[in-house]
């Protein structure tokens, strides 16, 4: 049973500001963020990152995967949506007509907005393949690619997100 005085003591440590990261400084080559004088670096958190590429890989139907990649797209940053293993098959026009998760919009509306956002979606050839899909009936804004594509994509050191 929770006391008052414990409502009371929750209620100010959820007021309370967010602490410092628990590991503020990383150190690798390439690191991001700004340098120290001890060769370590202040980390920066994902808001901050200058990225100007984003890829969002998902390998089910995840609507979530579609809100990212929108908000990725929307502010103006070149996004990727890689679909592989059974997501390639909303790449197929109608597969996504009925996906709808509950608090979202209908993930056909996701789909069609990131394409008209300038999103792309890159659609695993082997995944495709073994599926035995039809390229000739794919969604706006989808093709077929392998693997070299994506790392193509991801080669400058663009920000990867997997659903």
């Amino acid at each position: 049973m929770v006391t008052r005085l414990g409502l009371i003591l929750l209620t100010w440590v959820i007021a309370q500001p967010f602490p410092e990261p628990l590991f503020p400084r990383v150190q690798w080559p390439g690191a991001v963020g700004t340098p120290r004088p001890d060769g370590w670096f202040e980390e920066r958190s994902s808001v901050e990152l200058d990225a100007l590429r984003y890829e969002v890989a998902l390998s089910n139907d995840s609507t979530v995967a579609f809100v990212i990649a929108n908000a990725a797209a929307g502010s103006g940053k070149e996004t990727l949506v890689f679909l592989s293993i059974e997501a390639v098959r909303l790449a197929q026009r109608g597969y996504a007509d009925d996906i709808r998760e509950e608090g979202f919009a209908p993930l056909k509306e996701l789909m069609e907005s990131f394409v008209k956002a300038g999103g792309a979606i890159l659609v695993c050839s082997p995944c495709f393949k073994k599926r035995k899909l039809d390229e000739s009936n794919l969604v706006a804004g989808a093709a077929i690619g392998g693997g070299a594509k994506l790392v193509e994509f991801l080669s400058d050191g663009s920000p990867s997100v997997s659903y």
